[in-house]
């Protein structure tokens, strides 16, 4: 979990939740997903600086990893 704000007048961006799930098996394959949702506060000084920050978000990843 992260919470973006400003150092300068506690001005805040909006908020992030990560989760990353992995499994190994057969000690050579690795299957993961992972999920980013991203919260933003839509303030009317967030909009003006940059509307793409105002914008919630949400990614979702599936992925195998082979090592050899």
């Amino acid at each position: 979990y992260h919470d973006y704000s400003s150092d300068n007048d506690s001005y805040a961006y909006g908020n992030e939740l990560n989760l990353l799930l992995t499994k190994t098996f057969k000690k050579q394959y690795t299957a993961g997903v992972k999920y980013a949702s991203y919260d933003a506060n839509t303030n009317a000084t967030n909009v003006a600086r940059n509307a793409s920050q105002s914008a919630d978000k949400s990614n979702f990843w599936l992925f195998l990893q082979y090592k050899y």
